[in-house]
């Protein structure tokens, strides 16, 4: 029985789902970085230890040219966001009136 709880890993199922979606975070924060070097911005990660501080796990944009945060949400305030809220952001196509001419 013991058996059918182990990954093929040999490590219980939780513990290498956990391992897993840390190396995917991990993964989607590189690139997410590499995206936001290219538009000369830089991610930040909120440096919290405590899961209860404000900011915990989560990231912001810095644009370094005019020293400020770029708040992807405007909503949740301090410039704190998700990865996939920030990658949205970077994703997102300029509307048509933003386009330089």
């Amino acid at each position: 029985m013991i058996d059918s709880l182990l990954s093929p890993s040999r490590l219980p199922l939780s513990i290498s789902w956990g391992i897993l979606s840390g190396m995917n975070n991990k993964v989607l924060e590189n690139r997410i970085r590499r995206v936001a070097a290219r538009r000369g911005l830089l991610l930040t990660k909120c440096r919290a230890r405590d899961d209860r501080a404000l900011g915990y796990g989560m990231f912001m944009l810095i644009d370094p040219e005019h020293g400020g945060a770029i708040n992807p949400d405007e909503s949740a305030g301090r410039g704190w966001a998700t990865l996939e809220t920030i990658d949205r952001l970077l994703n997102k196509k300029p509307s048509t009136s933003a386009r330089r001419r």
